[in-house]
């Protein structure tokens, strides 16, 4: 039985955890079980019907207890994951979703930008990640 992450104080600053959800399972793949505060859980992807419908009819805050509880079992509680939003292309969209402000039939102060390139935006990117972004999630707002 493992216990949960170390405390920040405790845990250098180059051990973080991986964000990708198979490296992290990995980690834990020889792993029988965790157990904390009356709670036990361990990485799987095996559930049965009968499980997943007894999880569902729990009370939502014994749900969110033992989900919360499951959680810091495996993430450092007071880690925070800092992500990057990159807007590769900015205004001027022929779509017209009714709700969005970046459709070409409105009159809006937003600069267009045109779309980036490839390299600009692996630059941006490896730009987020060193200034300490753990994600970098590239969108059109157009």
């Amino acid at each position: 039985m493992s216990s949960p992450p170390p405390p920040p104080a405790t845990r250098k600053e180059t051990s973080r955890l991986p964000n990708d959800v198979h490296e992290r399972n990995a980690i834990y793949s020889n792993e029988e079980k965790r157990s904390m505060s009356g709670v036990s859980a361990t990485v799987r992807h095996d559930w049965t019907k009968q499980e997943i419908a007894e999880i569902y009819t729990l009370p939502f805050h014994e749900l969110m207890y033992q989900a919360a509880t499951v959680h810091r079992m495996y993430w450092n509680p007071s880690e925070v994951q800092q992500c990057t939003l990159l807007s590769i292309k900015t205004n001027r969209c022929t779509e017209d979703c009714g709700y969005c402000s970046q459709s070409t039939r409105y009159k809006t102060f937003v600069k267009p930008t045109p779309t980036m390139k490839v390299q600009q935006v692996l630059e941006a990117a490896q730009r987020a990640k060193n200034a300490g972004s753990t994600r970098v999630k590239s969108g059109m707002r157009m």
